[in-house]
């Protein structure tokens, strides 16, 4: 490599025939589709959804976030039942205290169950992601995050 009078060396440069004089350019790394760049920030997810401030990644393609539509199908239900030790509590109490123990067939258990579809349309990608649903707090909070996904996207 040919010096300067600094002793500091030329960068090398590449001659080819009739080509141009700088190195062949790497090709880019390809960039998948599913998930979003790491410097972006997630603002809410769901299982295989993910709304950056840019747009919504998801297996299936990218949304750009200005077209995105969600849409929630909430397929949970709710049982209220007399729990069991509440009943043997008013079998066994019946002959203690008699009426004052048929108070514990008051007593009421909530269980929620089921599983909440959010699908994410637009720019020709659709993808629907089935959240199971065990209690009424994780209903809420599959409904407050459908809410703020589209008031992100601006639909509200």
């Amino acid at each position: 490599m040919p010096a300067d009078d600094r002793g500091i060396s030329a960068p090398r440069t590449w001659r080819t025939a009739g080509l141009s004089e700088h190195p062949p350019a790497a090709a880019p790394a390809p960039v998948s589709s599913t998930h979003p760049p790491e410097r972006e920030i997630r603002f809410v997810d769901f299982p295989g959804i993910e709304v950056t401030s840019t747009g919504v990644h998801t297996p299936a393609g990218t949304i750009p976030l200005d077209q995105a539509r969600f849409f929630l199908a909430d397929r949970t239900w709710t049982t209220r039942s007399t729990p069991g030790w509440a009943i043997a509590l008013a079998i066994g109490g019946f002959f203690v205290v008699t009426f004052f123990s048929l108070l514990f067939l008051l007593a009421k258990d909530e269980r929620t169950t089921g599983y909440v579809d959010v699908t994410v349309t637009g720019a020709g990608v659709s993808y629907t992601s089935s959240v199971p649903i065990a209690s009424a707090r994780a209903r809420a909070e599959i409904h407050s995050r459908w809410a703020y996904a589209q008031q992100l996207a601006g639909r509200i």
